[in-house]
């Protein structure tokens, strides 16, 4: 399990889906701040693996007030822009109050739910559906214009997962992706019957996992979206 805490230091490499460390925050700022209110109420969702800060002012060097968790859910009632940096003010369910910096490694503007297994956790779209136990099967709903399948099973070697991809297709090319802290290979194929496979597949301790992300419709492969998912998974490797 990891230690590091995020919002400390926006160099640290302990974020989520994260291709490489962020610029630290300067201690000098060539503009000043800019505050915009929230014309609306709206929400954010915590999707750092890591305890984030919670921070007293729109600082990163600033007194922590509280460390967000995974999964949390945050209402937002101000932005304000401080250099390169933006924060958001923001009140916790149980209504305590402060700043969070915004980036895509800590936050996600749209709604998840939790799922906690005995091998793997992750966050998900809520409006998605899931079912099963081991695959676990994660699909957005009809209506979604690119209609999307996640399958994660688990096994106690890669040789007792399936043979990958799981449909024919052809090789669109590799990329890096990280699942928690980790960095692994994420293989993605253009399907013969239309639409797009990504998959990433590893082992961890006694436990072998496989992720594989099915687009049904598009004219390219939604990867960002499966990386924000992976970024968001834990493993137990148990």
């Amino acid at each position: 399990m990891l230690s590091c805490v995020v919002g400390l230091s926006v160099g640290t490499a302990c974020g989520f889906g994260q291709s490489g460390p962020s610029a630290p925050a300067s201690s000098a700022r060539t503009s000043a701040p800019t505050a915009t209110p929230a014309s609306a109420a709206r929400s954010v969702w915590v999707i750092a693996t890591v305890p984030v800060q919670l921070h007293a002012a729109p600082d990163l060097n600033s007194a922590r007030v509280t460390l967000l968790s995974w999964g949390e859910h945050l209402q937002v009632t101000n932005t304000q822009k401080v250099g390169a940096d933006t924060f958001l003010q923001v009140k916790t369910d149980d209504g305590t109050e402060g700043w969070v910096v915004d980036r895509s490694d800590i936050l996600i503007h749209r709604s998840v739910s939790k799922h906690i297994g005995a091998a793997f956790q992750l966050l998900y779209p809520s409006e998605w559906s899931s079912s099963g136990n081991n695959p676990v099967t994660f699909a957005s709903p009809s209506s979604d214009k690119e209609g999307i399948t996640l399958l994660v099973q688990t096994a106690t070697d890669t040789s007792q997962l399936p043979p990958l991809p799981l449909r024919q297709g052809q090789k669109q090319g590799d990329d890096s992706v990280q699942v928690g802290n980790p960095t692994y290979v994420l293989h993605t194929y253009k399907l013969t019957a239309g639409g797009f496979e990504s998959y990433v597949s590893f082992k961890q301790g006694s436990t072998a996992y496989l992720f594989d992300f099915k687009q049904d419709r598009g004219a390219q492969p939604d990867t960002a979206l499966f990386v924000i998912l992976l970024g968001t998974v834990t493993v137990s490797g148990a």
